[in-house]
């Protein structure tokens, strides 16, 4: 008496796996769920850009301010701010770049730039007392308001 080879393997007989398909009826399935959550996860990633767009102006208001020491003076020239240091000048200005408009930060003997601002539609400078009033409008249509002090209010 012969026996089969599959009988003497049970484990060849039966094999617990899934079919072709079940995998299709789950793939199809996880793309519905993927399809259906996809609205409600960009309008939540929408929320986030005024904040950001704020964050980044309160932050360029903070290293700005952060620039003017104690014996420094700000003042308006030409549309541009100006911190007079008591060994060299540094300036503030508008710069168009590829990417967008740039605030960017500039020493006045050309040694090199840093941007502090991105997506800057206009901005403007207006001189007040110890200090300078500045406006800025973004790309978006919003305007921000802030102050810079001198160095001599801040004493």
């Amino acid at each position: 008496m012969r026996l089969k080879w599959s009988i003497l393997r049970p484990s060849t007989r039966k094999r617990s796996g899934v079919t072709l398909i079940e995998t299709i009826v789950a793939l199809g399935l996880l793309v519905g769920m993927f399809l259906m959550w996809q609205p409600v996860v960009s309008s939540l990633s929408q929320f986030t850009w005024r904040d950001a767009e704020e964050l980044n102006v309160a932050t360029f208001e903070q290293v700005t301010q952060q620039l003017v020491s104690s014996t420094d003076t700000v003042t308006v020239d030409e549309g541009r701010l100006v911190i007079t240091k008591p060994a060299t000048e540094k300036t503030i200005k508008n710069y168009s770049g590829k990417s967008g408009d740039l605030l960017i930060f500039t020493r006045a003997n050309n040694e090199g730039y840093e941007p502090v601002l991105t997506d800057v539609a206009a901005v403007a400078w207006t001189e007040v007392d110890h200090a300078v009033k500045y406006t800025v409008t973004m790309k978006s249509g919003r305007i921000y308001e802030g102050v810079i002090v001198d160095g001599e209010k801040a004493r």
